[in-house]
Order: structure tokens, then C-alpha cells, then sequence
């Protein structure tokens, strides 16, 4: 289950975007917002693999090379 501050944050966070003219600061946020969108992909991944499905299952549904999911979340 994702972090709802989490979610919340990148709600926030793209208000924000939308609302600034200061393209260094859209950049400051747009960065902070694919951090924690990065780490939300990451804890689902390693999430449905925990509840048992295959990496190939995960990989087909993300359109992404199941050894490659493997390789970057199967160590954790």
C-alpha cells in the first residue's frame, strides 16, 4: 500500500509545477516529484513480487524486461 503522505506530496507537487512561470523552480519540483514517484514504482515492485507474482509477470504488466526488474529490485 503506497504511503498517502506520498501521494499527497505528488499531488501537491504538481500543483505546484502547473502553477509556477520560474522554470528553475518547476525544475526543483519536477525533480522532487520524480523522486518520490521513483520510489513509489519501487516499493509497489518489490510489493507484488512479495505477494507473489513472477518478475516475467510484473515485467509484462509494466511493459519492461523482467530481467531488468530484476537486476534494479531483486536484491532488495
Amino acid at each position: 500500500m503506497p504511503d498517502k503522505r506520498s501521494l499527497r506530496r505528488l499531488g501537491t507537487l504538481a500543483a505546484k509545477i502547473e502553477s509556477t512561470t520560474d522554470p528553475t523552480k518547476r525544475a526543483a519540483l519536477a525533480s522532487e516529484l520524480r523522486d518520490i514517484a521513483d520510489r513509489l514504482v519501487a516499493d509497489s515492485i518489490t510489493q507484488a513480487n512479495r505477494v507473489g507474482l513472477t518478475w516475467r509477470q510484473i515485467g509484462t504488466e509494466l511493459g519492461v524486461p523482467f530481467q531488468t526488474l530484476y537486476r534494479r529490485y531483486g536484491t532488495r
